[in-house]
Parts: structure tokens; sequence; C-alpha cells
């Protein structure tokens, strides 16, 4: 990965409370980029109140704001993932509460189904993160709306 595009996650992790990183070329960035841009690219929040990382979110910084390929950004923030530690998995995981508290926390089943996504390329080789990805996928999904319905069509919300 590029230092350039290293920089630019690590400018978002600062910029959402990820992480504790001032760039040394241009101290104070952190606190621009918090005023600037905190409300459109905040880190979707925990119940606790803790911010949790979102791909969708740094995947959109990187294109927006840091002027970076949608592709090379995707790289990036799948290269970024695959570097973390991981350690042993809780057999008590559950993919129906994982799937609400994601709706909970972002808001939109998009970037919730987005960042799943990611997590599935970022555990390439690791079948059970990935099955679990894929279980709470499948229970997001079913938190929606009710699929016996049509939506209205766009028409029908006037001119």
């Amino acid at each position: 990965m590029k230092d350039e595009i290293r920089t630019g996650i690590l400018r978002y992790e600062a910029m959402a409370g990820l992480c504790d990183y001032e760039n040394p070329d241009d101290t104070g960035q952190t606190a621009r980029d918090r005023t600037q841009y905190e409300t459109e690219y905040a880190a979707p929040r925990l119940k606790d109140g803790s911010a949790c990382h979102s791909p969708a979110k740094v995947v959109r910084f990187l294109v927006e704001v840091c002027g970076f390929s949608y592709e090379e950004s995707l790289e990036a923030i799948v290269e970024d993932m695959r570097s973390w530690p991981s350690g042993p998995r809780s057999t008590a995981l559950d993919p129906l509460a994982d799937a609400q508290e994601m709706m909970a926390c972002y808001g939109n089943i998009i970037e919730a189904l987005f960042d799943l996504k990611v997590v599935r390329m970022a555990r390439e080789g690791d079948e059970a993160a990935k099955d679990f990805s894929g279980r709470v996928t499948r229970a997001l999904m079913g938190l929606g709306r009710d699929r016996t319905t049509k939506p209205e069509p766009l028409s029908a919300l006037g001119p």
C-alpha cells in the first residue's frame, strides 16, 4: 500500500476518533477535519457511544476527501484490515444480535452490507470468519421491510 493512502486511512481514523494520530506534516489537520467532515463521515456509534470501524465510511472519505480512486481505496482498506490481529473466536456468536446492532449503529442497510462484504474480502482464507459474516448478512437482510409488499413507485411521491 502506498504511504499516501495509508496516511489517508490514519487521517480518517483520527478524525473519527478511532485512533490517536496527527499528521507530522500538517499539525492541526485532525481538528480541521473534525470541524469540516465529522458530520458527513463520522464513524457509526455503538450503544455505549464508542466509535466502530466502518470500511464504507473510510472508503468514502478516501475517495471524496483525499481524492483516491474507489478501486485503490477499497484495496487499501482490505489490505489494512488483513493486517489486524485476530484471536480465538467466541463460540457464543449470534448473527442476529450482530445484525441488529449493525442496523442500530449504522442506520442503513447499504453501509452495513458493504462493510460485511469488505470483512469477507479481508478474511479471505478464514472460512469461519467468512461464514459468520455471511450469516450476519442473511440476518441483516431479514431485518428489512416486509418483502411481501412492493415499494411505492416514485410517481406516487409527487413532483
